[in-house]
């Protein structure tokens, strides 16, 4: 079988698996989508992806199961669809998880899009509880970097490292950048709280 995703270059990445969608379903031959076109074919090697390695369907899918979301997508596949559509039938799949560390890239797109689609809902939580922490316990401020996301202090003996996202890390938001940027960050902290017994994350 010939997979549509070599034209697509579509790759996806999560915390619990990265893989390129680039060949038919494992060797069991599940097919979540019957159909013999290169769109059925990556439909399915993306969905079996998936079946085979996401590690939370139990918490991001409590009211269906992925078979049922991908026989809901699977009516939208068809032979002659373009490229575009089936990453947009696959994007829409991925976001039923609702999962910011879940993304899909098609590069001969021009596509990179992750699949959260909630707004995550304990920022203004974060912010406070960091704000205690520089209040209340830690010598003096915070350092921070990665366009202040990453900030670290100690308390006494101890250091305190607080992370407040994984993206965004750089001014152009770049993932290359923002790699960059949070290497660089933790070296710092590292050099830093280097002396310290014990540290906080």
């Amino acid at each position: 079988m010939t997979s549509r995703a070599v034209a697509l270059g579509l790759a996806l990445a999560s915390g619990s698996c990265v893989a390129a969608v680039d060949e038919p379903p494992g060797a069991d031959g599940a097919a979540v989508c019957a159909g013999t076109s290169r769109a059925h074919d990556t439909f399915n090697a993306f969905w079996s992806v998936f079946d085979e390695h996401y590690a939370v369907f139990d918490v991001r899918l409590v009211d269906e199961s992925w078979d049922a979301v991908g026989r809901a997508g699977c009516a939208n596949v068809s032979a002659d669809m373009t490229d575009a559509a089936l990453y947009d039938v696959l994007l829409g799949m991925a976001q039923e998880l609702d999962d910011g560390h879940i993304t899909l890239t098609a590069d001969s797109l021009g596509r990179d899009d992750d699949a959260e689609v909630s707004v995550y809902p304990n920022d203004d939580a974060v912010e406070m509880l960091e704000d205690l922490v520089e209040s209340a316990y830690l010598d003096g401020s915070f350092t921070t970097a990665a366009e202040n996301e990453i900030s670290w202090g100690t308390v006494g003996t101890i250091g305190y490292v607080s992370i407040t996202s994984m993206d965004e890390l750089s001014a152009s938001g770049d993932e290359d950048d923002d790699v960059a940027a949070a290497a660089a960050a933790m070296a710092k902290v590292m050099a830093d709280l280097a002396d310290k017994d014990a540290i906080v994350v």
